[in-house]
């Protein structure tokens, strides 16, 4: 038998999903905006990465094309998938089966080249010594960190969506964004 919340934990849970879901967004969007403030102010013109075009084209020719097309469509699916309400594409005479199907497997296929052209671009990189002696610091930290999230977001998809029960972010996160 579970004891009832006392009202100071309910009070506390409640304080602790405001700072969740209320404070610490605005504050990653204020961190954000202001950032790009800051370094716009400060660095103007170092916004840009070093070119590594001329130094070789091969891998990027398939690498570049595959990851910036493969994260523009994940974030495409993620503003979709927030920012359009069920009840629309209820309207629309899209089941909800048909909806998280054709999600999964095109979400699935952009973080399949997604992944294809980040390891296509971090073998680039690594392989060709002109590229890898060009290669900051900024950028070594990078790679690992894209290849991190990516990975993740992938392994979270797979587990919950795929192999996994599903998980309902249009009736949870969604609302939650949209609001």
């Amino acid at each position: 038998m579970s004891a009832a919340p006392t009202p100071l934990a309910a009070a506390s849970a409640s304080g602790a999903d405001l700072l969740l879901w209320v404070a610490v967004p605005y504050i990653c969007l204020a961190v954000f905006a202001v950032g790009h403030v800051w370094r716009y102010r400060q660095d103007q013109f170092g916004w840009t990465s070093r070119t590594t075009q001329l130094l070789e084209h091969r891998w990027l020719r398939y690498g570049s094309p595959l990851f910036h097309l493969g994260a523009f469509m994940v974030i495409a699916g993620h503003v979709v998938g927030l920012a359009v309400p069920d009840s629309w594409t209820e309207a629309a005479g899209i089941t909800e089966h048909a909806y998280h199907t054709t999600a999964v497997w095109a979400g699935s296929v952009a973080g399949i080249a997604m992944v294809a052209g980040l390891g296509m671009l971090s073998a680039r990189r690594l392989l060709t010594r002109s590229i890898r002696l060009g290669t900051d610091r900024s950028d070594k930290l990078l790679f690992p960190l894209l290849t991190a999230t990516v990975l993740l977001g992938i392994t979270a998809t797979a587990a919950h969506n795929v192999f996994g029960p599903g998980y309902d972010y249009r009736s949870t996160v969604s609302v939650w964004f949209r609001g």
